[in-house]
């Protein structure tokens, strides 16, 4: 991709996921918008003003603090119920979780407000994309170290596979995706919330036989038109961990994309100052692992998709 073709992709994601707010858009670009000009009005001095800038001013106050109780109304967290918050669990269980050698307590970390939250707004938004499922990332927990959960014996057991299958180049990509070296995710416990649909195909029908340059357009379209959804693709670890929540959920025990490969659109690789390659993930049966491959941008197959997550964010 020509270097000015690389940064307005680069202008275009950033605008997408909500920098630089403009009018009709993110709730949050909004909130700070009416602190900003309510400030402004507060730090006049009202012996400069004339009766009709001070009647203005007076009036214009008003309404930007009604707006901003209206805001703080819909910027409640969303709730997570308990069927999610046990799902999740356990998939934290099946899979030895551990922070600082301790087993994690989610339904601790929720009472101690240590998982970052969507707002109910958000979740609404994310309802009508089909977003429904909630999963729950250990964003504090390092790449590397996540990764030697899915090398152990309980992932083998619990998940019926044989660990994880990295084909070249993907495990050196994996070092220096953007993920990697541009993180976006909160280094906390946050919430995504995702389609619960076993075939990306299913979940997105939109993907369906696109690259990742194509995909990706369509995400930028999406958060676009909803600023407020945060939407992204996925990262590695979401991926994987959505793998297992889905293979628990409802005692399915079938895995993510067993008859397609899914982009993970947060795994991208650039070289020369050019989009080269990003992460693709699957469900190989012959071998019983998630296969990981790394393949041009543009590259465009019959069983090609993605994912989207709405993401929460720090408030």
């Amino acid at each position: 991709m020509p270097e000015q073709e690389q940064s307005d992709f680069s202008q275009n994601m950033a605008e997408a996921q909500g920098v630089e707010n403009t009018p009709g858009v993110p709730i949050y670009g909004r909130r700070q918008q009416a602190r900003k000009e309510l400030d402004q009005i507060a730090q006049k001095d009202s012996d400069d003003l004339n009766m009709g800038e001070l009647e203005r001013d007076t009036q214009r106050a008003k309404e930007l603090t009604q707006e901003l109780l209206q805001i703080e109304q819909m910027l409640e967290l969303m709730e997570i119920s308990g069927e999610d918050l046990h799902l999740n669990q356990t998939m934290y269980n099946q899979l030895g979780l551990k922070i600082n050698n301790q087993p994690i307590d989610l339904s601790q970390e929720l009472r101690a407000g240590n998982i970052l939250l969507p707002i109910k707004e958000q979740q609404e938004l994310a309802k009508k994309e089909g977003l429904t499922q909630i999963l729950i990332i250990p964003g504090q927990i390092k790449r590397q170290d996540l990764l030697k959960y899915f090398k152990g014996r309980k992932y083998q057991k619990n998940f019926n596979s044989n660990n994880l299958s990295f084909y070249k180049p993907a495990p050196k990509d994996l070092t220096k995706s953007e993920a990697i070296k541009n993180p976006k995710r909160p280094k906390q416990f946050y919430v995504i919330l995702l389609s619960p649909q076993i075939s990306c195909h299913t979940a997105h029908p939109e993907t369906q036989w696109q690259s990742a340059k194509e995909c990706t357009d369509i995400l930028v379209k999406k958060q676009n038109t909803n600023p407020d959804l945060n939407l992204a693709g996925l990262t590695q670890e979401e991926y994987l961990l959505l793998d297992c929540l889905i293979y628990l959920k409802d005692n399915q025990k079938q895995h993510l994309e067993p008859k397609t490969w899914c982009w993970l659109l947060e795994e991208i690789v650039l070289e020369n100052n050019r989009l080269a390659r990003c992460l693709r993930a699957d469900w190989g049966s012959g071998s019983s692992s998630v296969g990981m491959v790394s393949d041009d941008f543009s590259h465009s197959y019959f069983g090609f998709g993605a994912r989207f997550a709405a993401v929460s964010r720090p408030r």
